[in-house]
């Protein structure tokens, strides 16, 4: 065997300027740079902690110098360096002396700051599952507005305007222009101080154009999501959990709902979820949790412990994939599900039978390949072209009938089927169709004779008018 590779300088450069802890201390470095920035704005020209303020701040902008130096080193893709990191670079540029009137542009690293939460920082991740991401990111935008404008006009109309002569007078007249979209407080006397207000009043209309605009998706998506749950999930018991979305789910929530006894549906899709044209009127019923099934705790959130029944469609996902993935994961799905609550009655739609041996062994009770019922559909039509009504009934897609299942009990045992005939149109204005006398694929009597007798445990299957 070959000895591993030795890491190159550059791969070990770029792991620790990837550390969590090197984040952690640029983060930490670019909170204490923006309080030294406001700092050094709230003391007088003639303060004598003034060049101390400036000093350090010098100091921490050449550790981002330096940092971002390492940064361009360690990157293979000099390209993506500078489209990472142009903000940063902006924010270092007072540093030399020609440019220390933009020494606001040190405020830019706050969108940094924000960054480096985002990703690394674990309870600020969950945060923003909360918190849309966009809220955060207007957020961020409307602080760097409002204490660069503040700053600036701290420094250029401080002079001039006694309304602005300290840090706390320029921020809230700052905020007022933002928000109001016209000068409040003061009138500036400078052309730059004018060129300030009038970026205020712009930025102020477009940052509440994109919040009202943001707020108003985000509102719209979570009214979806609040019509699709009326009832939590955990308080479901004995519903059907379906995993993965295709052509033949909304035909089966139809049906699910349309039964007397109706049961909840939870579905659980990493795909494209069930729209309103899908399920029509029952778009408010279904509760849709838009993730992997493959996954335990995904399908624990679903109440898969207290479900009655679990439908796993073949279901392309979001990556479109090919039918051995599909199956694959139906499969995997399907061992989980039988792990987590062994009490379920399982469904599986499978495109190829060469799976169906583990999953029976894994104790799934209906195995479904769609394409041999599909053939087996179209020969009946061709030996009988009478028989699509009856093919409707029994694949559960018919208006006037449905099938039903009920088990022998009562006045029901010990009858033969001749018997028993009067009984269930009576009872149920239905006809027998067959008898299942155990819980195997092969214990099912269609059309039994005249002489077979029914017996307690077992289960008819009727063909009946809806209700």
């Amino acid at each position: 065997m070959l000895a591993p590779r030795a890491p190159t300088l550059r791969e070990r450069l770029d792991a620790t300027m990837n550390h969590l802890a090197t984040e952690v201390f640029v983060a930490l470095l670019i909170v204490i740079s923006v309080g030294l920035l406001l700092a050094e704005a709230s003391l007088s020209r003639s303060s004598t902690l003034r060049a101390s303020v400036e000093y350090a701040n010098d100091v921490i902008t050449w550790v981002f110098v330096g940092e971002l130096s390492l940064r361009f080193l360690a990157e293979r893709h000099k390209r993506r360096f500078f489209r990472r990191f142009w903000l940063d670079i902006i924010a270092v540029l007072p540093l030399f002396r020609a440019f220390r009137v933009l020494r606001i542009l040190r405020l830019l690293r706050l969108f940094r700051f924000g960054v480096i939460l985002g990703h690394r920082v674990g309870f600020v991740r969950k945060l923003l599952q909360v918190i849309k991401f966009e809220y955060v990111f207007a957020g961020l935008a409307i602080v760097v507005t409002v204490l660069m404008g503040a700053i600036s006009m701290r420094y250029t109309e401080g002079r001039d305007l006694e309304t602005l002569d300290t840090l706390e007078e320029a921020l809230w007249y700052a905020v007022m222009t933002v928000a109001a979209a016209e000068p409040i407080g003061a009138e500036p006397v400078t052309r730059f101080g004018r060129t300030v207000t009038l970026s205020l009043m712009l930025g102020g209309m477009t940052l509440f154009a994109f919040f009202t605009g943001t707020v108003s998706a985000v509102m719209i998506e979570s009214l979806k999501k609040l019509r699709m749950s009326p009832m939590s999930v955990e308080e479901l018991e004995r519903h059907v959990v379906i995993c993965g979305w295709n052509g033949a789910a909304p035909l089966l929530i139809r049906e699910l709902y349309a039964d007397a006894e109706a049961r909840e549906v939870v579905v659980i899709t990493d795909g494209a979820p069930p729209d309103e044209s899908a399920l029509g009127d029952l778009f408010t019923r279904v509760r849709v949790i838009h993730d992997d099934f493959t996954k335990s705790a995904i399908l624990r959130s679903a109440g898969i412990e207290r479900a009655r029944y679990a439908v796993l469609l073949s279901d392309r996902g979001k990556e479109d994939r090919s039918p051995q993935d599909r199956d694959a994961r139906t499969v995997l799905a399907a061992l989980l599900i039988e792990r987590l609550n062994s009490r379920i009655h399982t469904i599986v739609q499978l495109l190829n039978r060469e799976n169906e041996v583990s999953l029976r062994e894994a104790g799934v009770e209906n195995v479904i390949v769609s394409d041999e019922y599909v053939g087996a559909a179209m020969a009946s039509l061709v030996k009988n072209r009478d028989a699509l009504p009856l093919l409707a009934v029994l694949l559960g897609n018919g208006d006037d009938a449905q099938l039903r299942t009920e088990r022998v009990a009562g006045e029901l045992v010990g009858l033969s089927v001749a018997d028993a005939l009067g009984r269930i149109k009576s009872r149920h204005d239905a006809i027998l169709l067959a008898v299942r006398t155990g819980p195997g694929p092969s214990d099912t009597v269609i059309n039994p004779p005249a002489d077979f007798v029914l017996e307690a445990g077992q289960r008819i299957i009727m063909a009946k008018r809806r209700s």
